[in-house]
Order: C-alpha cells, then sequence, then structure tokens
C-alpha cells in the first residue's frame, strides 16, 4: 500500500516524464512546421543549382519549368543599345525563352557559385555568379565558343512542391564569343 509521500514521488516522477515527452512533441512538430535549417536550404537549393544545370546539357524543359514557383517573376534591367528600358518576365516567358534557346544550343554546361545565403523562415535570398559556356555556329556560319556570365540574386520559396525560384535579378552579364566580348552584351542584367 501507497503512503502519501510514495504517491507524491510517483506522480511528480510523471508529471516530469510527461513534461519531457511534450517538450521532446514540441521540439519535432516545430522543426516540421518551421523548416529547413540553413544548412538544409543550402543543400536543397544547390541540388535545384544541379538539376537547372542538367536540364541544359540534356535540353530537359519539364525539369528546367520545375525549379520556378508558378507566380515566378525576373527583373532583367535596361541593356543598352539593346533595350532602353528595364523589364519583368514571368515564369512562362522563361520557359519558352527556354525551348527556343535549346533548338540553337548544343553541349551545354552551367555552374554557379553561391556568394551569399540568407534564411529566412521558408525564404531563401541568395546571390550567386554563374557561368555558361556552350559551343554555337556564329553569324560567320564558323563554329565558335560562347561564354555566359552573370551576377545574380534569387528569392527561393519552399513550398509543397519544395525549393523552387519565386523572384530572380540579373546584376550583370556579359557575353563573349571566342574569349571576345559580344557588342551591346556587356555589363547589363539580363535573363539566364
Amino acid at each position: 500500500m501507497l503512503d502519501f509521500q510514495s504517491l507524491e514521488i510517483l506522480c511528480v516522477g510523471r508529471l516530469r516524464a510527461m513534461k519531457t515527452y511534450a517538450v521532446l512533441a514540441i521540439l519535432t512538430v516545430s522543426s516540421l512546421v518551421l523548416g529547413d535549417t540553413e544548412a538544409q536550404a543550402r543543400k536543397a537549393i544547390e541540388a535545384k543549382f544541379k538539376s537547372m544545370s542538367a536540364a541544359f546539357a540534356s535540353k530537359d524543359s519539364r525539369s528546367f519549368e520545375s525549379i520556378f514557383a508558378d507566380d515566378f517573376t525576373s527583373k532583367i534591367p535596361a541593356r543598352p543599345p539593346m533595350t532602353q528600358v528595364a523589364t519583368t518576365v514571368t515564369r512562362v516567358q522563361v520557359i519558352r525563352d527556354f525551348e527556343s534557346q535549346m533548338k540553337l544550343m548544343n553541349g551545354v554546361k552551367w555552374t554557379q557559385d553561391i556568394k551569399t545565403f540568407k534564411l529566412s523562415g521558408n525564404t531563401a535570398h541568395i546571390t550567386f555568379s554563374s557561368k555558361m559556356v556552350w559551343p554555337m555556329t556564329g553569324p560567320d556560319k564558323k563554329q565558335h565558343t560562347y561564354e555566359l556570365n552573370a551576377k545574380n540574386m534569387n528569392d527561393w520559396v519552399k513550398g509543397p512542391k519544395g525549393w523552387q525560384v519565386h523572384y530572380s535579378e540579373t546584376a550583370s552579364m556579359t557575353i563573349a564569343m571566342d574569349g571576345k566580348m559580344v557588342a551591346g552584351m556587356g555589363g547589363g542584367g539580363g535573363r539566364h
């Protein structure tokens, strides 16, 4: 038979155990609700970059398209003499551009190097440089090597489809053919 003191010790012990389980349950649920850690988010987005590069190399528009959120927009600064005014493009336009570029480009190699990464909830704000190299027949009907170098900013959002690009902006972009700058393509921003 339990005396009052033994009963009290037993109850206090069970309450402590219940509090411990409650804290563990809260921590588990919080990690699911709050989302990825910065390291997890960075790793996932780096994997998406690799997927994007692979999509260019294999001309896979479905894989390329899946990286962009439905409400994706991209700011394209003016690039005189080609364009005088900054514009904004949508996901549909980016996919259309990708598909038309893939008809002209083969052997694309695209690399990205993340410079800054800041996670806020389920949004990752990153800056990165990118380099795309591909062979292509030039205006002179000869084979040339083209190289695009850009400095970019992206906002990635984690949603039901995982991490996707929500917003993109190109701060600067240059294109060279056989190591020489292509006229009208230096310094300004543009799509990537």
